[in-house]
């Protein structure tokens, strides 16, 4: 049996935000991951978030408990609630057909914040990657190495920075006239 974190975060509705999973398999954490996206809803974020923990399943996870603490989101994970968004409804089919191509039994658990030690690094985690996508919006690719750059005001200027470690990627922003 497999247990997955999931937390959904974006400060606007909708804004930039992201999401935490973390996956545990027989007691030992298998990945722990954050993504940010560029713009969502917390709800949007969560179901985003669940949609990715199912993908990174290793096979042979039949059954998997889903742990969240959005309560509408676990609401409409066990259609307590119908979604009244296309955005919505579209995440949740695919998290369907995803359980259901992978054969993935699942039994989603609702979480009150601050009651489980996973459940508050994926929240971490989350506010961590709509941070960082407040900061990436709109931002170029590295030359380098293609990653998402992050606006930085550097002592000899503003600069699009590379966010990935060592990478040194750079580009100098200039200011627009009106």
């Amino acid at each position: 049996m497999s247990q997955v974190y999931v937390v959904g975060h974006a400060s606007g509705q909708p804004s930039p935000g992201g999401f935490g999973i973390i996956i545990r398999q027989g007691g030992r954490v298998l990945l722990e991951r954050e993504q940010a996206l560029d713009i969502t809803t917390t709800l949007s974020a969560t179901l985003t978030g669940v949609r990715e923990a199912l993908t990174e399943l290793p096979p042979g996870c039949i059954y998997t408990e889903i742990h969240i603490n959005h309560i509408t989101a676990y609401n409409l994970l066990m259609e307590l609630i119908q979604p009244d968004r296309h955005r919505v409804k579209d995440i949740l089919n695919e998290i369907t057909i995803l359980a259901g191509q992978r054969r993935i039994e699942t039994e989603y658990i609702h979480l009150w914040p601050g009651t489980h030690r996973d459940l508050d690094t994926a929240e971490t985690m989350a506010h961590s990657s709509a941070r960082r996508a407040w900061t990436t919006i709109g931002s170029p690719a590295c030359p380098h190495c293609g990653d998402q750059m992050t606006s930085r005001r550097l002592t000899d200027g503003s600069f699009w920075v590379c966010q990935t470690p060592h990478c040194g990627g750079r580009l100098r922003q200039y200011e627009r006239s009106i």
